[in-house]
């Protein structure tokens, strides 16, 4: 036997676009599966793929056509609805490679055209939950005009319409995890989307198109339970060694970036500007970790997304978008992820802002950059107080803006929480467009709470 197989695949993905949609063409073939030799195998020329939805489509045509000595065409978009539901629409083309030697079905061994056949298909999944996923499937199938007149017509279009159920039960027994300091543990990682997808899918899916129904419930591997935090104990700790000139004087105990409430903010939205570093890193995760649905917003894209996907990994629910938040289409855009993505917006920190006009995502350069950095006033230049009053001032009133019109369309309330600075409370030295930026988020704060208390909106 001399059978061959290969296949190319080419495709891109709309990161930033809405839903993420990926689309993408694929051909494969299979050559040499001779059905008159006694290792006629029958192969499949990888076409099924056993991805979640494809090895459907061998289900489908199966009927019809055997997988064996065919070239196929493969034409399949995705996208994420959201992060629970993804729907995948596929298109594919069946041609014989050699006319006498179709294979599989005695009755199609010959045929007098290339044409096997062609499928439509349409799948979505459902995650409902880290142990349960939910996969249905519906698919058009056509043989090819030769196919038909093969099997003297009684090769008919083929409707098929197919539900499974994964269901993963969470394993117990297992060693906890190690303490961490101060007694706080980490939540550890739950399964997300994707490996709920991966893990042992094949198995229970395969077992399904066997069976040909509704897949029972199977036992699976899984991530370990996460861990539940203790209380944080002391909030301040002696001045070690003791200060003389200050009796009693203290060192207040950071929290630890580990804890975390659980369910605190369960079925809410946030979305976080400022997301890929500090308090906004910081605010996304911990947000996520208690239950919310998370969008974040940064200018720096690779540590923004690193962050999301430091969410997932976990088992979160997050979204991100860059861009500055000084521009009106950002944080228009970034209320429409959350609403997109999640439903709705219940709360957002407005976080995002800067000290001087340097781009964080910048090496240092000191001698390029000296207009840019801060300076008194007399020295300061005019693009180091425009970027720090656009994105501190502006941006937090463009965001405000973008979730209070969200929030009052809703009209379920919600909460905002602006960060400003002790510079806005009070005067520094050196800083003149900050400590100004900082007043207006705080003076901002302030006109928006008076504004939208009516509307149970707080603003902080």
């Amino acid at each position: 036997m001399d059978a061959r197989a290969g296949w190319a695949e080419l495709g891109y993905h709309f990161a930033d676009a809405r839903w993420a949609p990926t689309i993408s063409y694929r051909v494969s073939y299979f050559s040499g599966d001779d059905p008159a030799t006694s290792a006629y195998e029958r192969w499949d020329p990888l076409l099924s793929g056993g991805t979640g939805e494809q090895w459907v489509q061998g289900a489908n045509h199966f009927k019809v056509v055997q997988d064996s000595n065919v070239v196929a065409h493969h034409i399949q978009a995705r996208f994420k609805m959201s992060p629970r539901i993804e729907v995948v629409p596929q298109f594919w083309a069946f041609r014989a490679d050699e006319l006498n030697n179709i294979g599989g079905n005695p009755a199609l061994s010959v045929l007098s055209d290339d044409e096997p056949g062609y499928e439509a298909n349409v799948t979505v999944k459902w995650f409902k939950s880290k142990n349960t996923y939910i996969h249905g499937h519906v698919a058009y199938t056509v043989p090819g005009s030769a196919a038909k007149a093969a099997l003297g017509g009684s090769a008919k279009d083929w409707l098929s319409v197919m539900a499974f159920v994964r269901y993963a039960f969470r394993a117990s027994g297992r060693s906890p995890p190690s303490p961490q300091k101060r007694g706080i543990p980490m939540s550890e990682p739950h399964d997300s989307a994707e490996n709920l997808e991966r893990r042992a899918l094949l198995k229970v899916l395969g077992a399904a198109a066997m069976t040909g129904g509704l897949a029972s419930p199977l036992a699976a591997e899984t991530a370990q339970p996460a861990a539940m935090p203790t209380t944080l104990g002391a909030y301040a700790m002696p001045w070690d060694p003791a200060d003389p000139a200050l009796p009693g004087r203290q060192n207040i105990v950071p929290v630890p970036e580990d804890y975390f409430v659980p369910g605190r903010f369960a079925g809410k939205t946030a979305l976080v500007t400022g997301c890929a570093r500090g308090m906004g890193r910081l605010a996304a995760m911990r947000l996520a970790r208690e239950g919310a649905n998370v969008v974040g917003v940064d200018w720096i894209a690779d540590e923004g997304q690193a962050v999301i996907d430091a969410i997932l990994s976990e088992g979160g629910k997050a979204a991100f978008v860059q861009g500055d938040i000084s521009e009106t289409a950002v944080c228009d855009a970034m209320v429409q992820a959350a609403v997109g993505h999640f439903g709705g917006l219940d709360c957002a920190l407005n976080n995002a802002g800067v000290m001087d006009a340097i781009f964080p995502g910048d090496p240092i350069d000191y001698a390029s950059q000296k207009d840019l950095v801060m300076a008194r006033i007399d020295e300061a230049s005019d693009d180091y107080w425009d970027v720090v009053m656009r994105v501190n001032a502006t941006g937090t009133f463009r965001s405000l803006r973008a979730e209070l019109r969200q929030m009052l369309a809703q009209g379920r309330g919600g909460s905002i929480v602006n960060v400003a600075s002790v510079v806005g409370l009070r005067g520094f030295g050196g800083t003149p467009s900050y400590v100004a930026s900082k007043h207006a988020v705080n003076g901002l704060t302030k006109n928006a709470a008076i504004d939208y208390a009516p509307a149970s909106l707080k603003a902080y």
